[in-house]
Parts: structure tokens; C-alpha cells; sequence
């Protein structure tokens, strides 16, 4: 019996003790970073869903046609985009090796831009190549031009957007991949439709 109540208070203390702890502890403030995956989401949800209704509004376009335009540059520019993802981290790292950081960042850059390249001609390719095999356009050059020269722009920012958003932690890459790529899909099918002058 004394042994049971030896044991019994000796955890109340304990108790006591850790409770006293946290209350006397700082609040803990979670950092903004850990809600950034759901808002890369949600903002490149957002996206698509602008470049359909976009599309839609320019020459009055059915949802289907926009809808396939989007997807097929969404399709042909993710890859890339993955590349420039993986890459657009190692930019500025420093390790303390200067043969090493110089030749990472010469491999870093050079995959960026490859992967800019091949994001804008890819997208580009896939938002006219869709468009045109579902309805066509009444200029089939000015709708190809609009589309590269959408898609460009749209790698272009979501690459200067991602790049700020690498600086902070590097593990979100599936996230940024999505957000820049529905960017770029959306983009290239705001220039296919102003390029192309509606459909057939």
C-alpha cells in the first residue's frame, strides 16, 4: 500500500511538472511555409480553371475545345517544367567547394533554360496541336505563334515566381511543378485563342 502510494504521487508530480513546462514554455508560431502546398494547389487550380473560362470568353469558344487546348499544353510542358523544378534550388547554393558551386551552377542554369525552351515549345505544341485537332482555328499560323508566344511568357513567370518560392524550403517541388505548369497551360490557350482568331 505505501508503495502504491509512493508510485501515485510521484507521478502526480511528474505531471505537475511537465504541465508547469509548457505553460512557461513560448508559444510555438507555425511557419506561413507549411501552408504552402495547399496554396500552390489551389493557386494553380485556379489557374486552369482561368485559362478555360479565359479561353472560352475570347471568341466564345465551347468548354470542351478549351479545355483540350489547356490539357494537351499542360501534358507537353510538365516534364520540362520538372527539370527547371529540380534545378531552379541549386541556384545560389554554396557549399564551400568553389570548383564544385561553379560547376553546379553552370549545370543548374543550363538545365533551365533547356527545360525553358523545351517547356515553351512543348506547351505551345500541345495547346495548338489539341486545338486544332478538335476545331481548328481560322489562322492556323497566328494560332501556333499565340500559343508558343503565350506559352513562353507563362514559363517565364512561373520560373521567376518559383524561383523566389526555392529560396525557402526545397521539398515542395510536385507543388511548384503544378502551379507553374497550369500557369504555362493557361497562358499558351489565351494565346492560341487571340492568335487564332476563333474557330473554323
Amino acid at each position: 500500500m505505501r508503495l502504491a502510494t509512493v508510485w501515485l504521487v510521484t507521478c502526480l508530480a511528474a505531471l505537475r511538472a511537465a504541465a508547469a513546462s509548457d505553460l512557461n514554455a513560448p508559444p510555438v508560431v507555425p511557419s506561413p511555409w507549411e501552408y504552402e502546398v495547399p496554396v500552390d494547389v489551389g493557386a494553380g487550380t485556379l489557374a486552369l480553371v482561368g485559362g478555360i473560362a479565359g479561353g472560352m470568353a475570347i471568341h466564345d469558344d465551347h468548354v470542351g475545345t478549351t479545355t483540350g487546348e489547356l490539357f494537351g499544353g499542360f501534358a507537353g510542358a510538365v516534364l520540362p517544367m520538372v527539370l527547371v523544378q529540380e534545378c531552379l534550388p541549386v541556384l545560389g547554393y554554396r557549399n564551400g567547394n568553389p570548383v564544385a558551386e561553379t560547376w553546379s551552377q553552370l549545370f543548374a542554369f543550363g538545365g533551365i533554360a533547356g527545360g525553358f525552351v523545351a517547356t515553351t515549345t512543348l506547351g505551345g505544341l500541345g495547346t495548338w496541336g489539341a486545338g486544332e485537332l478538335e476545331s481548328g482555328s481560322r489562322s492556323r499560323n497566328g494560332a501556333l505563334g499565340g500559343a508558343m508566344i503565350g506559352a513562353g511568357m507563362g514559363a517565364l513567370g512561373s520560373i521567376v515566381l518559383t524561383k523566389w518560392l526555392a529560396n525557402h524550403p526545397h521539398d515542395r517541388i510536385g507543388a511548384r511543378t503544378w502551379l507553374a505548369t497550369s500557369i504555362v497551360a493557361a497562358t499558351a490557350t489565351f494565346g492560341y485563342q487571340l492568335g487564332g482568331g476563333g474557330p473554323r
